[in-house]
Parts: C-alpha cells; structure tokens; sequence
C-alpha cells in the first residue's frame, strides 16, 4: 500500500458494507450475551453511523464513538477491554469510557500536509499556504473527532518538541506510539518523551492505511490517555 501511495494520483476509501456488518454481528450475537462496538470518531468515517443502524435490528449490539482515530481509539478499546475483564457491566463500562476518551489525545508529527489535501481533510488553500511556509504542524483531533492543527512548526525537530511538551500537560496513565513507515523515527520520539515523564509506551505499531492516507507517508505519532481531562 504505501508504495502504491508513494505514486498513485488518486485514491479512497469505504467503510464497511450492510451485509459485511450483518454478517459479522450476526455471528457474534449467537456467541455472546452483548456486544460493544467501539468505532472511529463519526466525523471521520460513516462506520459509526452504519453500525448504528443495525444496532436498530439487534438489541444484543450497542455502539460507542471513540472520537478518535488510529493509536487512540486503540487506548480506548484496551480500557473497555480491562474493565470487562474485571467483570464490570457493559453500562459501567459505557460510562467509564465515556471518561477515557475526554483523557485521549493523539498527536501527530506530518512532513506534508498534501495527503489532507488530497482527501478533503484541509482545504487547498490551507495546504498552498503550509507547502510555501514549509510548515509541519502537529495534526489532533477536537473533543467530537474532527481533524485540527494543534500547533505549528517549520522542521520535524520542532514539531517533535511540541509533541514533547505536549505529553507534560498533565500525569500520562498509559501512550503508545504510531508511525507510517517511520519506526526509527517513533523510537527516538519515543525515548525522549521517556527522558521527560519516565514511562515507557506500552507498544509501537504502523498506522493502518486508512490513517496513512491522510497522515502520508513519515508520520510520526503519540496516542495517549491522560490522569485527568486536558484540552
């Protein structure tokens, strides 16, 4: 995939269709007694919605927005994962998500921001004007899961630092890095914010393509879930 990126004029994506997510859920309604689902934010994909829409014909189903992508949502899922682990029910463990995701943040250090501007995700004149600055900002999501810019720079090494600074804003419970391509890169940052706060990540992994469509190719992220509620 990320060779294909690397050349491709034009590409996209699709969430998953009715019969797929009737299949799936269908089969896992004859094994369990509830099922959660724990989607991307529904400001960037129609998953929620379509799930959604199921979970009308299945009361076994019910359907949680992440309001977040890649690393992020993965630090919600593993939360929901240890709750029901411990034996919570499926309704504490809604509403203690719903906890976790104002905690969870995801920084993204990008190199370009043409690969946003390809998918709609920043307007042309946005992307004209980062490409004539050489800027690289670091790319977060608001608090319902839209994509923003979260702070500027004009090199990697500053945008890294922001990232860094960042990552103090308050006592981190758990992060985890996410890279396209770049898990060199993601091991350095990943040290340096280790020489600040004294935790390790729990794991590194590439983003998925989905992600890298919009992120592109060299991007460098944190996903982490905060002690308390930062902005």
């Amino acid at each position: 995939f990320y060779e294909l990126l690397k050349v491709a004029k034009s590409f996209s994506s699709a969430q998953p269709d009715r019969k797929t997510i009737e299949r799936t859920f269908d089969f896992l309604s004859d094994h369990y007694d509830s099922l959660l689902v724990i989607t991307v934010a529904e400001k960037l994909s129609g998953t929620y919605n379509a799930i959604s829409q199921y979970a009308k014909t299945n009361p076994k189903v019910r359907v949680f927005d992440s309001k977040q992508n890649s690393g992020a949502q993965g630090l919600v899922v593993m939360e929901a994962a240890k709750l029901v682990w411990e034996g919570k029910p499926l309704e504490e463990v809604i509403e203690s998500l719903n906890s976790v995701v104002k905690k969870t943040k995801v920084y993204v250090s990008v190199k370009t921001l043409k690969y946003m501007v390809r998918q709609g995700r920043v307007s042309k004149v946005t992307g004209l004007a980062a490409k004539l600055m050489n800027l690289k900002p670091v790319i977060s999501l608001d608090e319902f899961g839209g994509g923003i810019i979260k702070e500027k720079a004009f090199s990697l090494k500053k945008n890294e630092k922001q990232i860094i600074k960042l990552m103090q804003a308050a006592p981190v419970n758990r992060y985890a890095m996410v890279h396209a391509l770049e898990p060199d890169r993601a091991a350095k940052l990943a040290k340096r914010i280790e020489a600040k706060i004294g935790l390790k990540p729990d794991h590194t992994v590439q983003i998925s393509p989905i992600v890298a469509m919009n992120a592109g190719i060299g991007a460098v992220g944190v996903a982490v879930t905060f002690e308390t509620e930062v902005k």
